[in-house]
C-alpha cells in the first residue's frame, strides 16, 4: 500500500507514478486470485464477458468509500479484499490487475467532471468498455470534462 501523505503535493503525475509503481504487484496478486477462482468456476472467454465478470466480482467483494481528502491511498488487491472497502484508485488497481490476469490490455482513465483539469476520479477502460467498479452499472461512463488515459 502506498500513501501519498501531503495533499498539497497531490497531482495527476504523482498519482499516476504511484499507480504505475504498484501495477506489477497488483497483476501478480490478481493472477493468483484468477487461478484460485478458476478452480471452482469456468472463467469467461470473451472480452466483454471478462470485463463484466471483473466488474461484478469487485463490486460483490468491496464497498466503495470516497477517500478522505487528508491522504491519497493506493491499496494493493490483497489488502483491499481484506479491508473490503476502498476508493476509486484502489478499485482501479484491482480491476486493472484482474483484467491483465485475464489477458486483456486495460488502461487507467483519469477524469474531471468540472472545469478543473485536475482529475477527481479514476477507472479502467478496455477499448471502449468502461469498468468503473464504483458505479453499480457495468460499462457506465459519466460525461467528463477532461480525461487522461494511461
Amino acid at each position: 500500500m502506498e500513501i501519498i501523505k501531503d495533499k498539497h503535493k497531490y497531482s495527476l503525475q504523482r498519482v499516476v507514478e504511484v499507480m504505475l509503481d504498484n501495477q506489477t504487484l497488483a497483476i501478480q496478486q490478481c493472477k493468483c486470485l484468477i487461478d484460485y477462482i478458476s478452480i471452482n468456476q469456468n472463467l469467461p472467454t470473451t472480452k466483454l464477458k471478462k470485463c463484466e465478470f471483473v466488474h461484478k466480482l469487485v463490486r460483490a467483494n468491496v464497498k466503495f468509500k470516497k477517500n478522505p481528502n487528508k491522504y491519497q491511498m493506493v491499496i494493493n488487491p490483497y489488502a483491499l479484499l481484506e479491508m473490503k472497502v476502498g476508493d476509486c484508485k484502489s478499485f482501479s488497481m484491482i480491476v486493472f490487475g484482474l483484467l491483465c490476469a485475464l489477458e486483456l490490455e486495460p488502461k487507467l482513465r483519469y477524469v474531471s467532471y468540472d472545469n478543473d483539469p485536475q482529475p477527481s476520479h479514476v477507472y479502467v477502460i478496455v477499448d471502449n468498455v468502461c469498468i468503473d467498479a464504483t458505479v453499480p452499472e457495468f460499462d457506465k461512463e459519466y460525461p467528463y470534462t477532461f480525461k487522461y488515459d494511461y
